[in-house]
């Protein structure tokens, strides 16, 4: 057993039973999160301002009718300086931990401390890794294929390239030839469905498994801790306290939210957290539960986003604002649009392919198209490093 191993052992001890405690109770999981994050936030601006340091005295009902439902752009500020937030940090860790305490023991025989982790992107939150694993992780290079990579994680989009791009470099004819010891990809930021055939194809690895994780600035909120679901196991006990707003309710000035206790199988919710210099953020995910003991979810949307099939993760604002900019440059007036993916086998995962309904066409399709594409990659640095990576490719109109 290598060294890393050892420690691994050691360090994850416990991981696997805490992921089974908040998995199995999750209203008492939820219920001494709740009042730990009160207690912690008494004496901050917050918690005078909502009188947190009465915890005892306020339940999670009395928690929602005094603290209002926020959303991003009253929390920008706060989600801008996520990755320098300490408790994100250690949300993130612990996090991690879990993930991998869960998958080695589905997979006792696992190896993957024996090889390289590499992390793809720089933008995403798979990079939080403890400490101790740290050595074990490289970053994406040109000499990547010379490592001994055992894991790999970052959006499938990004990897799915980067695997290809490997294999011309290496000259073989698939990964499993490259890294015999690849085992494990965790995917996350983005819906990994439309990706998992085109990866498995090329890695060629029978022993391949691919997870999913839901990560953003705000935190690390759930992973796939089962094969055979594919929903993604709600992280109870990781400092983020939940709340679900009915989909419905949505479009009410008073949106009312209720307690994670009361979902419902087959319908949709708007995920609201509080933790991680939060509180009762409606953080922008729609999401069905596959299970209800374990909380299990699947992102069905998300409220703030256009598109985010690439990870590209463009919002609703970035992508009227690009518009505006194509229609002033070329004349033309649109009455409504909407893009959708076009996904390739090439050399990138494809395009966003817009359909859009002019009410005066533009003088010159070409320009539109090129501002429209110009005015995203200075809008969205995630989707300009997208398009400078060739993991994209430029717009264009249905």
């Amino acid at each position: 057993m290598s060294i890393v191993s050892t420690i691994a052992s050691i360090s994850l001890r416990g991981h696997s039973e805490r992921v089974d405690m908040y998995s199995q109770y999750p209203d008492e999981s939820q219920f001494q999160l709740f009042g730990n994050l009160l207690k912690r936030a008494a004496k901050t601006d917050v918690g005078r301002r909502y009188g947190f340091g009465n915890q005892y005295n306020m339940g999670p009902m009395e928690f929602a009718d005094m603290v209002p439902l926020c959303r991003y752009d009253d929390v920008s500020d706060v989600l801008a300086e996520a990755p320098r937030n300490r408790s994100v940090m250690d949300n993130n860790e612990l996090s991690v931990r879990d993930v991998i305490a869960s998958y080695l023991r589905r997979n006792p025989d696992s190896a993957i401390f024996s090889g390289k982790i590499l992390l793809m992107g720089g933008k995403d939150y798979f990079d939080k890794m403890p400490f101790w694993l740290s050595g074990n992780c490289i970053y994406e290079s040109e000499n990547a294929y010379k490592e001994d990579v055992a894991c790999i994680c970052g959006y499938p989009s990004n990897i799915l390239v980067f695997l290809r791009r490997v294999l011309g470099k290496s000259g073989r004819q698939n990964i499993h030839e490259v890294w015999p010891n690849l085992e494990l990809i965790v995917c996350g930021g983005m819906d990994v469905s439309p990706y998992v055939t085109a990866i498995e194809d090329v890695v060629s690895c029978p022993k391949l498994k691919i997870i999913s994780t839901l990560s953003g600035p705000e935190g690390f909120l759930a992973f796939q801790d089962n094969a055979s679901d594919g929903g993604l196991l709600l992280m109870l006990d990781n400092g983020i306290y939940y709340e679900l707003i009915p989909e419905p309710e949505l479009q009410n000035a008073d949106s009312k939210a209720i307690p994670l206790n009361e979902a419902k199988l087959g319908n949709r919710y708007a995920l609201v957290i509080s933790g991680n210099g939060l509180w009762r953020y409606v953080c922008g995910y729609i999401v069905e539960f596959t299970s209800l003991r374990p909380h299990r979810i699947r992102v069905v949307d998300n409220i703030y986003l256009f598109s985010n099939a690439f990870g590209e993760k463009i919002s609703k604002n970035q992508a009227a604002k690009a518009m505006r900019s194509a229609c002033m440059t070329t004349g033309a007036e649109v009455r409504d649009f909407s893009a959708e993916p076009e996904f390739s086998d090439g050399k990138s995962c494809g395009r966003l392919v817009w359909n859009i309904d002019f009410t005066l066409p533009p003088n010159d399709n070409d320009n539109f198209v090129k501002t429209l594409d110009f005015e995203l990659r200075r809008l969205n640095e995630v989707y300009n490093d997208l398009r400078f990576k060739n993991i994209v490719d430029e717009v264009s109109l249905k």
